[in-house]
């Protein structure tokens, strides 16, 4: 479910089936109940609220950054040094989308998502698997196409847009921006009470939010060897082989939770979960061998 639905589900997906048949109005109605999903994209680009205190926008503007500050988005543990750091990030984004004007920006927004609607299949995931097995879905029979979407369940517009818009996004911006160069534009740099987040404790140290993801690949051979163990330095000498082999996977081979899941049969939430605790292992070993400090 999206934060703020206007419509119930049984009304967006017909709105959806419609709007692909070539409604015009069920398009227009569809596009005016996500109207308050795309301002925060607006928003974001042009001289609006950032909105980081939404998941989805923190993963669209992590697409941006290092990944020192691409785990901080993705957690949402944000505090008022890596603030900086991505307040930097945006006014630079908002810098470049100047040469390109507010109202284009915001066209290329509107037109992202019509572009979502276009590619937009529910069956999508089940069909790309049948096509992995030299089988065609739509010949199936009933009793086999059931089988087949338990296996990978439909997936739903408002899932679909918040996994698949940020990418499309980022990609129509690129193609829309290329070869211009970052100028001052009509936003200031914005201001510590412009970011609406909620910051952690102020009392916490630095050394508390030290970047796994920075020491993960960090001056490692991943093989088979570093799988096992025999090669694994401290602290990845802590982690169990199934915990390295994840690492290997994610980080040297780039596959992705959907990839992931279906090289384990786990679920994506599930790998996820999993690398997240991975992490947080990794962290708790650290920071258990680390000086004690003397105030």
């Amino acid at each position: 479910m999206l934060n703020e639905p206007q419509v119930r589900d049984v009304k967006i997906v017909e709105l959806v089936n419609k709007a692909k048949d070539g409604c015009e109005i069920s398009k227009a109605l569809l596009f005016e109940n996500f109207k308050w999903f795309l301002r925060k994209y607006k928003n974001l680009l042009t001289d609006g609220p950032t909105h980081l205190n939404e998941k989805d926008v923190r993963h669209f503007m992590s697409l941006f950054v290092t990944s020192k500050y691409r785990g901080i988005l993705l957690s949402g543990k944000i505090n008022k040094d890596s603030q900086i750091a991505i307040n930097q990030k945006i006014s630079e984004l908002r810098g470049q989308y100047m040469e390109l004007g507010k109202e284009d920006v915001e066209s290329i927004v509107d037109l992202t998502f019509f572009q979502c609607l276009d590619v937009y299949d529910e069956l999508g995931k089940v069909r790309k698997e049948c096509r992995k097995h030299g089988i065609d879905y739509d010949e199936l029979s009933k009793i086999q196409k059931k089988k087949w979407e338990k296996k990978y369940p439909p997936v739903g517009f408002e899932g679909f847009i918040l996994n698949y818009f940020k990418y499309l996004l980022k990609k129509n911006l690129d193609k829309e921006t290329k070869g211009i160069v970052p100028g001052i534009g009509w936003c200031q740099p914005l201001t510590s009470e412009e970011i609406d987040i909620d910051y952690i404790n102020e009392d916490q140290k630095e050394d508390d939010h030290y970047d796994i993801d920075e020491t993960i690949g960090l001056n490692i051979e991943f093989n088979s060897d570093w799988v096992n163990g025999k090669t694994a330095t401290w602290p990845f000498s802590e982690l169990t082989t199934q915990e390295r082999w994840l690492l290997k996977n994610r980080y040297e081979d780039k596959n992705y939770a959907i990839k992931l899941s279906e090289m384990t049969g786990s679920s994506p939430t599930q790998i996820r979960k999993k690398i997240s605790d991975i992490k947080l292992k990794l962290n708790e070993i650290i920071k258990a061998n680390q000086p004690q400090r003397r105030d």
